[in-house]
């Protein structure tokens, strides 16, 4: 309500994609009852796309990859260097393999 008509316009645009079909005609319900739930339902389903669009923003689904500049290569990257520029979750995902006190065997998954 309080956002510019451009950011609203937007925002109706974007909020399409997750609408589930046109509104309920309420008029003709007689039943208040039921008139005052899907009222409800559709109010509730509109704050639904809507949070989605703007939860859009947070998603990282998309990979990434490193770039080399000139004739740098990628294994000279440090996981310090590719910590400062990386989002706050990839950060929380950076754990150290160093062990001290001789030489140690793993399996080591993606999943853990």
């Amino acid at each position: 309500k309080g956002a510019p008509k451009k950011k609203r316009k937007d925002l109706n645009k974007r909020m399409k994609r997750y609408s589930r079909g046109e509104k309920m005609k309420t008029k003709p319900i007689e039943d208040k009852r039921l008139k005052h739930t899907m009222k409800r339902n559709e109010k509730e389903i509109h704050q639904a796309s809507e949070s989605a669009v703007r939860a859009e923003i947070l998603l990282t689904e998309d990979a990434g990859y490193l770039e080399a500049e000139g004739m740098e290569r990628t294994w000279r990257f440090k996981q310090k260097d590719i910590a400062k520029e990386v989002d706050v979750r990839t950060k929380d995902k950076i754990f150290n393999l160093d062990m001290k006190f001789g030489p140690y065997f793993m399996d080591f998954t993606r999943e853990g």
